[in-house]
């Protein structure tokens, strides 16, 4: 084998391993990607449903809507709950679970408020516009940190929360 076949070989096996390797480290992103793909075969102006679990639940729950904000100086990404929802008793009373239609899907890398504390967050949200019909405003929304803008102007759903089906059931 001469050096020059070798050295193609080479270079090959190291691509390769390269993809291999850069796979292997982005494994979760690809499961995450390929399940909803899979399980949440959304295309724009798709109806968006909550999943089963918010129709059985009691009657004030909420089935929040968040937005995206970005820092005015930096390139940091935060996710904030903006006082718009729709309560499970909306969801009884239309005997749906209907959301809104879908927009696109965004992979949110960035911090985010869970029980009160700011943590790191990879999320899959999906950007919805919602039924006026069904949502609802809080007065005492999260208020949006100094120095933020809102990134864009939509509203966001978390991805798991999500189903292509009506699933409202009542016992």
């Amino acid at each position: 084998m001469t050096s020059s076949k070798k050295y193609i070989l080479l270079a090959i096996a190291v691509i390769i391993v390269a993809l291999a390797g850069i796979g292997f480290y982005n494994r979760e992103l690809i499961k995450v990607y390929y399940t909803d793909t899979k399980e949440r075969p959304f295309k724009s102006g798709d109806k968006v449903y909550a999943i089963k679990a918010f129709s059985i639940m009691n009657d004030s729950t909420e089935f929040l809507f968040f937005r995206l904000i970005k820092s005015k100086t930096t390139s940091e990404r935060q996710i904030i709950y903006n006082g718009t929802y729709i309560t499970v008793k909306t969801f009884n009373k239309n005997h749906s679970t209907g959301l809104g239609s879908f927009i696109e899907r965004e992979f949110f890398w960035g911090t985010g408020e869970l029980n009160g504390k700011t943590t790191n967050v990879i999320a899959q949200l999906y950007a919805v516009i919602p039924d006026k019909n069904l949502i609802e405003h809080s007065p005492t929304k999260d208020t949006m940190p100094a120095g933020f803008e809102y990134a864009n102007d939509m509203q966001y759903v978390a991805a798991y929360t999500t189903s292509t089906k009506n699933q409202f059931k009542k016992f």
